[in-house]
């Protein structure tokens, strides 16, 4: 309807997952380069979350079109299956030509499979959509499917798809095997607002346009409305060029955005009004500006005129106090009494008269207690330490166990020097081992990333001969108390710890987890 007012050949922002339209910024490009290592270095499972409407299914189609011959690839966007029925439909897509009735056949059958795919240098890949949705039971006989290996290669390799909602069931203490096998890790962001022009501009290149359609105001409210998420950004630009047709506009601006936005009931989430309809600005800025500072302004007003009374009342007392003494000795007895020392004032108040000054000398002052001080065992500390990211050492090693979270890796690494007391009763590699359990389970808080906080959290914990973790406390604030939070979830998320040999005692931990933006989680 508008391609001839836009001198566009197609629709540039249908819903559909045309690899013509396809664009891709850093992030994505940095999750399908790291996926497709992940397959090529035979990592096992493999997962991918982000919110709706980021843009995982159109990587997890780019990533399969990338893949040669060499990759039988099943695809699954339906898991919400009872396990038997699940398996069938694995079959079906990896063309096995069979209906299982047991889930032992079905196995035994797979293992064949898999063992003629091996023969044939050809990997197996199992994209499972939606993942979140997959029950219990299911996920306990996926993870079982790892176990298929032929002399140390993995035969089948899982592929996670999710919403963020799938890390949260993986934290999950019975999750805890299934979690320990993901091997490469990647959370989708939604785009920036400079992300979002360059995609903007390629899809309206790719129908043919050669002109700005929309103006930076339009821009603007786009980003505004969408929060970055193409989903949402596709579906407003598509109405804002309907609605500029209708209008017989050339060009979108930001009302003619505002307008598609509240008819297609999305609403910003960066403005305090969340209705489309706009008011004046000086309204909006003292309704969302004015009342809350005024009210921090005042408390911190109070806060400052306390702080000074206090301030000068214990001079004053201190200054009264001493010139009491000096004008005035100190009642003496026979031995050093508890009594509290009376001041001139205090006696005038009482209406005491006050004793002629005595050149006599002051009592002797009482001696201290000497008391036995215990010495706690020392703990180690951790020093944080900054890696590289993970694409950096992705050609030159292949000997990673894990791969984290890639863009953005931070490593507080344990330091031998620091190990006091507990170095020769605890391996070295057991305490490394501790560590990237905790790191590997560190979330960065999505609020704080968005506001660019930063901070060190040092955290004190014990773990007890089978693994377990208690009385974990923060010793360190970072002083945001939601990277305190995400410091003591990630050690508790790592809990249960491998044993430690013929140790029978607990071990007492203090660890520094850092949360850095620039290189770090």
């Amino acid at each position: 309807m508008y391609l001839a007012q836009y001198n566009l050949e197609k629709k540039p922002f249908q819903m559909s997952a045309d690899p013509e339209f396809l664009w891709f910024g850093e992030k994505h490009k940095e999750a399908l380069a790291m996926l497709k290592y992940a397959i090529g270095e035979n990592k096992g499972f493999l997962l991918l979350t982000g919110d709706v409407g980021t843009g995982k299914t159109t990587t997890i189609n780019a990533l399969v079109n990338s893949l040669g011959d060499e990759v039988i690839v099943a695809m699954i966007s339906y898991p919400r299956l009872e396990t038997l029925d699940f398996f069938n439909f694995l079959a079906d897509c990896l063309k096995m030509n069979k209906k299982f009735t047991t889930k032992g056949d079905f196995l035994l059958h797979l293992h064949r499979f898999l063992d003629e795919a091996y023969n044939n240098n050809k990997k197996v890949l199992v994209v499972i959509d939606e993942a979140q949705g997959l029950n219990q039971e299911l996920l306990d006989n996926i993870r079982l499917l790892s176990n298929i290996e032929k002399q140390n290669t993995k035969l089948i390799h899982i592929f996670f798809v999710g919403s963020k909602e799938l890390n949260d069931i993986l934290l999950d203490a019975k999750n805890g095997a299934l979690r320990q096998r993901i091997s490469v890790r990647y959370n989708i962001d939604p785009l920036t607002e400079s992300e979002l022009v360059e995609y903007i501009r390629h899809r309206l290149s790719v129908a043919g346009s050669k002109n700005e359609i929309f103006d930076s105001g339009a821009i603007h409210e786009i980003f505004s409305f969408s929060n970055g998420y193409p989903r949402l950004i596709n579906m407003i630009c598509d109405h804002a060029l309907l609605t500029g047709h209708v209008k017989n506009k050339k060009t979108i601006d930001a009302d003619i955005v505002k307008e598609c936005a509240e008819e297609l009931g999305i609403r910003t989430q960066d403005r305090k009004d969340t209705s489309i309809k706009q008011k004046p600005f000086e309204k909006i800025t003292a309704k969302k500006f004015g009342r809350i500072p005024v009210a921090y302004i005042a408390l911190f007003a109070a806060m400052l005129v306390i702080a000074g009374f206090l301030f000068f009342y214990g001079v004053y007392k201190k200054s009264h106090v001493d010139n009491s003494v000096e004008k005035e000795p100190v009642v003496q007895h026979s031995e050093p009494s508890d009594e509290p020392l009376h001041t001139v004032a205090e006696r005038r108040k009482r209406g005491a008269a006050p004793k002629p000054h005595q050149d006599s000398e002051p009592p002797p002052a009482r001696p201290y207690e000497a008391k036995t001080l215990k010495v706690a065992q020392p703990i180690p500390a951790l020093k944080p330490t900054s890696f590289d990211a993970v694409e950096k050492d992705m050609a030159g090693s292949h000997a990673e166990e894990k791969v984290p979270y890639p863009s953005k890796l931070h490593i507080s690494v344990w330091m031998p020097d620091q190990l006091a007391e507990t170095r020769d009763a605890i391996p070295e590699s057991y305490l490394q081992t501790v560590m990237l359990g905790v790191e590997e389970h560190k979330k960065y808080p999505r609020i704080a990333k968005k506001k660019h906080i930063q901070g060190n959290v040092t955290v004190r914990f014990v773990i007890t001969p089978e693994g377990n973790v208690k009385s974990a406390e923060i010793v360190k604030t970072s002083k945001h108390g939601a990277l305190d939070r995400a410091a003591l979830a990630a050690v508790n998320a790592a809990a249960p710890f491998p044993k430690v040999p013929s140790h029978k005692e607990d071990i007492p931990l203090e660890i520094v987890i850092a949360f850095q933006l620039g290189t770090g989680k």
